[in-house]
């Protein structure tokens, strides 16, 4: 579509004239030169009139406010109309055929595209200034070169007192200063960052695929702009902040309770930001779907990605993985969300193993949008199956990373089966939707104790301490003592504080490195009600790992944390070939359904399947 400059309004009345367009078909193998536009539709049933080859055409608000914005830049500028590819004009939507013929190339469409225009929307006194402190923090960025310095923040070594004129106190130093500048004018460009960042865009699935694969991005809003690579420079420097910050190496120490409520905030913030960010650093390698989908999951709870077409939260990342091909799921929007999500759940066992398990719960199996639409399933899916797009997806606890980051992204914390493995194939499936795997029984859930409360999470500056401590003290209800698997007073502490941790040594799940002893000093700091920096760490930590997860103990007396759909009397197994173990739930005849996921201290790394006979039984899941 080329867009024409506005007119000029001569109404004193504020009379806003109609936008208006031309539209041509063309075909990617004669190379056009045309900008892409990256956008929220928004309410699809609240709509204005626009004109196409002067005939009326409804869009919703959002995109005719941006069309406008556009438009008067035209005529302020005097630029002349350039082509613009916008998929609600360009794109049949009531015509299925073309809809799946024109997704199939979304990712050509993009990647062609001389330019990339992402409308966030229009412009507020914050986001003007949210927009003006990036710029100030990418600007930090090159000043210090800290880009050149650091290869990845979690391989960064931060240091209480850097000796002076060492890459370290430069690149710390650069932080202090970012630090300074969010907290000025009681954290006026804090909040203003955070607001930007809770813009709609930032949630679309689309937008992974939309800016990731341009060739040059530039994110607009109402008036303000900032080219992407800077934009995302800021949001990597905001990372190290939140880093940084977590170390607890910042001075002075009598702040290090605010600056932890600060880590926490600029966390949840980047949450919404990071898969667009991170997507469009994997775009330029060989990345596969896995990657991809787990963004869904680690962004499951506030700041999940959103599709108004459950179909796309794999439709939207088909075009950036590697594997695609491999995995021979195709775009089709004649299938169902049920069919296309199935499909997808045995590609993904039979490519990636049993992973693919991790990302299933109870709840989200049976979760519904409530919607009479393309949505709505035909029938309730397996429980083997992932709802990618359920708000209740889990936290996967080991998950496979192409970043770098600690433990080398290999997605193998734990080695729960050793070295038992077995195929998924075709075989492996029944047509009545059943998986048949090979697993060996651990045990049952004997008793189950309470989740961590919200307050225990909360930003809030001491507060989350006292409830994660008294959540602490209370996982000795659940463990009171010695017994035939812990045995001794010693074995019964290391599991009390390896368990809210899940045996880690850092907080995000795509870091595998096990939990080091000095996590333990932390662990008791915060029963002895010390601050430490070992306690702030662990308990950063503790708070990531429990949340929407309750703890468990089993009838043989393991102590665990799992799914908070847990329930007394379901059953652990472990599939052969599985990194952990599951919590599974027996229905009619013996069969199975997926509870979800667990830690179990002591079970982790092997141990069942070692130094001796091991009785491994057919399963069923349904």
């Amino acid at each position: 579509m080329k867009l024409q400059p506005v007119p000029k309004s001569t109404d004193g009345a504020g009379y806003l004239p109609i936008i208006s367009c031309t539209l041509r078909t063309a075909s990617l193998e004669d190379e056009p030169e045309y900008s892409a536009l990256s956008y929220v539709w928004g309410d699809p049933n609240t709509t204005r009139p626009i004109l196409i080859d002067g005939k009326a055409f409804h869009v919703t608000v959002n995109l005719e406010v941006a069309l406008r914005q556009l438009a008067e830049e035209l005529r302020q500028r005097r630029h002349n109309p350039t082509w613009l590819w916008v998929d609600a004009i360009c794109i049949n939507q009531h015509d299925t055929t073309e809809r799946t013929h024109q997704v199939c190339q979304m990712d050509q469409i993009y990647r062609r595209a001389s330019r990339v225009v992402v409308w966030l929307g229009p412009s507020t006194p914050d986001s003007d200034a949210a927009i003006a402190a990036l710029e100030t923090v990418y600007s930090i960025a090159e000043t210090s070169r800290t880009k050149h310095w650091v290869r990845s923040w979690p391989l960064f070594q931060f240091q209480e007192a850097p000796r002076p004129e060492t890459s370290a106190h430069r690149i710390q130093a650069a932080l202090d200063e970012v630090l300074g500048l969010l907290r000025a004018d009681g954290c006026r460009a804090l909040d203003a960052v955070a607001a930007l960042f809770t813009r709609d865009w930032f949630r679309r699935v689309w937008v992974l695929q939309e800016v990731a694969l341009a060739k040059d991005a530039v994110l607009l809003c109402g008036d303000a702009s900032i080219h992407w690579q800077r934009f995302y420079t800021a949001f990597w420097m905001l990372c190290g902040l939140r880093d940084y910050l977590n170390a607890a190496v910042v001075s002075p120490r009598v702040v290090t309770t605010a600056n932890m409520a600060t880590a926490a905030f600029l966390d949840a913030k980047l949450q919404n930001v990071g898969s667009a960010a991170f997507s469009w650093v994997l775009a330029g390698s060989e990345t596969p779907l896995r990657q991809f989908l787990y963004f869904l999951g680690a962004n499951a709870d506030n700041s999940r990605l959103l599709a108004s077409d459950h179909r796309d939260y794999y439709f939207a990342l088909v075009g950036l993985a590697s594997d695609a091909q491999q995995l021979k799921v195709r775009v089709n929007y004649e299938k169902s969300w049920r069919d296309v999500r199935v499909h997808l759940a045995k590609a993904c066992l039979q490519h990636y193993g049993l992973e693919t398990l991790s990302h299933c719960n109870i709840t989200a199996s049976t979760w519904s949008s409530g919607e009479d639409d393309e949505n709505a399933e035909d029938e309730g899916a397996p429980s083997w199956v992932p709802n990618w797009a359920s708000p209740h997806l889990p936290k996967a606890l080991t998950v496979y990373s192409h970043l770098n980051v600690r433990g080398g992204g290999a997605g193998r914390a734990y080695r729960a089966s050793g070295s038992l493995k077995q195929g998924i194939e075709d075989s492996s499936f029944d047509a009545n939707g059943r998986l048949k795997l090979w697993a060996i029984r651990v045990d049952s859930v004997e008793r189950v104790g309470d989740g961590l409360p919200a307050e225990a999470v909360s930003y809030r500056d001491g507060e989350n301490f006292d409830s994660l401590v008294a959540w602490l003290e209370g996982l000795s209800v659940v463990l009171p003592g010695t017994n035939d698997v812990y045995n001794s007073t010693e074995e019964v502490v290391e599991a009390l504080w390896r368990t809210p941790i899940a045996d880690r040594a850092f907080v995000h799940n795509y870091e595998t490195i096990r939990a080091p002893q000095d996590l333990k000093t932390g662990y008791m700091d915060l029963l002895r009600g010390v601050r430490s920096r070992e306690a702030i760490r662990y308990a950063g930590i503790a708070q990531y790992k429990l949340k929407r997860r309750k703890p468990f103990r089993t009838s043989k007396g393991f102590i665990g944390i799992g799914p908070q759909e847990v329930g007394e009397g379901d059953c652990l197994w472990i599939p052969l070939g599985a990194d952990v173990p599951f919590v599974l739930r027996e229905a009619e005849d013996g069969r199975l359904v997926v509870v979800g996921e667990a830690f179990v201290h002591g079970i982790m790394d092997g141990e069942l399947t070692e130094g001796g006979s091991v009785e491994v039984k057919q399963i069923q899941l349904i």
